[in-house]
């Protein structure tokens, strides 16, 4: 991570003009997945549309800026946050606290992207994100379908494993979870749009805003 002056990256809602750039890095990722020995997922190449869908769907996009003025910002990222978290095996009482799922999270495998942690900073700025916009959620949970992201996700990334089960086509999964939390200091590495992400104190005081944000079809 290198942020000097400005941010170096922005996190902000997609829109159907990402579709290209979203289908790029997902086949991108699905190829590397698979070259890695992970399983992919190759009917997620319609992520947007799918997510966006999705009754409480927000499906964010990670970009790093161009250098010049009028150069195009480069897509390196993108996950899905739902206001329902559907994956089985959450037990009774888990489903009555209040929860948000992060999801269908892809990141630019690239090695000259490696040293900046994507996956890391799209979960921290979701941490922060929800804490700021939903005073009332107390966990973002997902889904690693591989020890080795398990792993990752938990030393690296802060989830915490909650249990491992079978999916629908009785593959193995590992449930995680992570408590919202504000990063003040993100705001220097990732810029988000204006009125995104609610201020420290609007949040406390209870003014949460509860927004759901769609990809714009115009």
């Amino acid at each position: 991570m290198h942020a000097t002056g400005r941010p170096q990256f922005t996190m902000r809602p997609a829109t159907l003009d990402d579709n290209p750039q979203l289908g790029r890095l997902i086949q991108t990722r699905e190829m590397w997945m698979r070259a890695s020995g992970f399983s992919g997922h190759r009917e997620l190449i319609h992520v947007l549309s799918s997510v966006s869908s999705s009754a409480g769907a927000e499906v964010m996009v990670l970009e790093e800026p161009g250098d010049e003025p009028g150069q195009e910002a480069v897509l390196l990222g993108c996950t899905a946050l739902t206001h329902a978290v559907t994956a089985k095996g959450w037990e009774p009482a888990e489903r009555r606290v209040r929860a948000m799922a992060m999801q269908r999270t892809y990141s630019h495998p690239a090695p000259r992207y490696r040293q900046d942690r994507l996956g890391q900073l799209m979960t921290w700025w979701v941490a922060d994100y929800v804490a700021r916009r939903y005073a009332d959620v107390e966990w973002i949970r997902s889904t690693v379908r591989s020890p080795a992201l398990l792993k990752l996700a938990r030393d690296r990334d802060g989830w915490r494993e909650v249990r491992e089960v079978r999916d629908a086509a009785h593959a193995r999964v590992h449930l995680i979870q992570r408590e919202p939390k504000q990063m003040d200091g993100l705001r220097a590495l990732i810029a988000s749009p204006p009125g995104l992400v609610v201020d420290s104190a609007v949040a406390r005081g209870g003014g949460k805003v509860g927004l759901r944000i769609v990809p714009n079809p115009t």
